[in-house]
C-alpha cells in the first residue's frame, strides 16, 4: 500500500511586524487607487448620512396602517418601508432558542429575521418576551424612472 501524499504545510509568515516588502507598480496606478479609495470613504460617509435622515423622516411618516412611502425628486425617487425587527442578546436568545430546539429553525439570527421567526411562534415570543425588544427599521431602496 503506497502512503497518501503529505497534506501542504500551512503557510508561515515572516514576522508581520517588520517592514513590508517594496512591491513594483506603475505609480499612476498606485495613486489612481488611493484617490479613489478616498473618494469611496466620502461617498460613503455622504451617503451614511443621507441615509440616517431619509430614514428618520420616514419612520416619522409611516405607520402600520401605512407602511410603504415614496419620496420623489424628478424621476428619481427612494421607496421606504416599514420593517418589523427587534434587538436581543444574540447569545442568550441562541442558548433559549437551542433550549426550546428551535435553533435550527433561525440559524442566523437577526433582528428582522427574528421579529418575523417571533410572530408566527406566540408561545415561544412570549417566553422571550422580556429578552426581545421589538422595533419597526426602515428599508430604503433608490430608483430613477
Amino acid at each position: 500500500m503506497t502512503s497518501s501524499p503529505s497534506l501542504p504545510r500551512a503557510l508561515t509568515f515572516a514576522d508581520e511586524r517588520a517592514e513590508p516588502a517594496l512591491l513594483a507598480a506603475p505609480e499612476d496606478l498606485v495613486r489612481r487607487y488611493v484617490e479613489l479609495t478616498r473618494k469611496r470613504r466620502e461617498i460613503e460617509d455622504q451617503l451614511a448620512y443621507l441615509r440616517a435622515e431619509l430614514e428618520l423622516t420616514a419612520s416619522a411618516a409611516l405607520t402600520r396602517e401605512a407602511p410603504r412611502g415614496r419620496f420623489r425628486a424628478g424621476d428619481a425617487s427612494v421607496i421606504a418601508r416599514l420593517q418589523p425587527s427587534c434587538v436581543f442578546d444574540k447569545a442568550l436568545i441562541a442558548r433559549e432558542l437551542q433550549k426550546a430546539g428551535r435553533l435550527a429553525d433561525v440559524a442566523t439570527i437577526t433582528g428582522p429575521g427574528l421579529a418575523r421567526f417571533l410572530a408566527g411562534e406566540p408561545v415561544l415570543a412570549a417566553r422571550l418576551g422580556e429578552h426581545v425588544r421589538y422595533r419597526n427599521s426602515v428599508v430604503l431602496m433608490a430608483t430613477q424612472d
